[in-house]
């Protein structure tokens, strides 16, 4: 099994246990409903949805300059995770889930089912960077973060045609 699918598995595997524990915590008598507004308090969110509305856009001229924000806010998050800097790797998150938030819409014409896999896996950082437990797994989703961020930011400039979608990763000092 190559790297590529194998991060793909684990990806889909944590998308749908996040699915499926935030349908069970909806189903357990939880008072907030579908679609209402998260208000912001002192307690830590229980879902990374929670964290990701609490986060406000970020300036950006278009999808182009915000991806390519993102692609070094992915970068400066996974040095944070190696070097067990807990609090930069936090801040990085939220840089890329409020300029994420100011995109979204323009990328998602792109290409929706990257754009809503990469609101999934901001989600999952968010939620899980305040307590790292695996750090493997969080750089393997900021490295799929930053697949789909290269991928988009190409269709963004016109570099790619809408239906494929460049094979392996560029080589990179971070993502080799």
């Amino acid at each position: 099994m190559s790297r590529k699918h194998r991060l793909l598995c684990a990806v889909v595997l944590a998308i749908a246990f996040a699915g499926l524990a935030s349908g069970c915590a909806s189903s357990s008598g939880s008072v907030k409903e579908s679609g209402a507004s998260a208000i912001p308090t002192s307690e830590p969110a229980s879902k990374g949805e929670d964290l990701y509305e609490a986060i406000a856009p970020q300036p950006v001229s278009d999808a182009a300059d915000g991806l390519t924000k993102m692609n070094g806010f992915v970068k400066a998050y996974k040095q944070a995770i190696e070097e067990d800097d807990t609090s930069a790797a936090r801040q990085a998150a939220q840089d890329l889930a409020g300029t994420w938030k100011a995109i979204e819409e323009e990328s998602a014409k792109l290409d929706g089912q990257r754009a809503e896999t990469v609101r999934g896996e901001l989600s999952l950082l968010l939620e899980q960077t305040g307590e790292v437990k695996n750090k493997d797994q969080l750089v393997d989703i900021s490295y799929s973060l930053y697949q789909m961020i290269r991928d988009l930011k190409e269709k963004a400039e016109g570099s790619l045609p809408q239906e494929e979608t460049a094979s392996e990763a560029e080589d990179s000092e971070i993502y080799p």
